[in-house]
């Protein structure tokens, strides 16, 4: 029986010289290699891109979190400079 593979994932091949009934299980074994491939890949895709989400949503957190954060400090400083103003100073 021959024994070819596929070239990057080493998946059994069926051949010319081999009998229909040693290629099935050959053919099975490769579809299920090729079925386990593409979930894997499927899963970790999903997994980058349910990161890349939560690090953008932690990244405008944080944005909104500064500004909030600086708004405050402008406002006292802003309060501040109309009291001195006002007091003529």
């Amino acid at each position: 029986m021959a024994d070819d593979k596929t070239t990057h994932y080493k998946l059994p091949l069926p051949s010319a010289e081999n009998l229909l009934s040693e290629d099935v299980g050959r053919i099975r074994d490769s579809l299920s290699g090729i079925d386990t491939a593409l979930h894997d890949e499927k899963t970790a895709r999903e997994a980058a891109v349910d990161a890349e989400s939560a690090a953008r949503a932690a990244a405008i957190t944080a944005e909104e979190t500064a500004r909030g954060e600086d708004k405050a400090a402008l406002e006292a400083r802003l309060k501040k400079t109309r009291t001195l103003a006002l007091a003529g100073l």
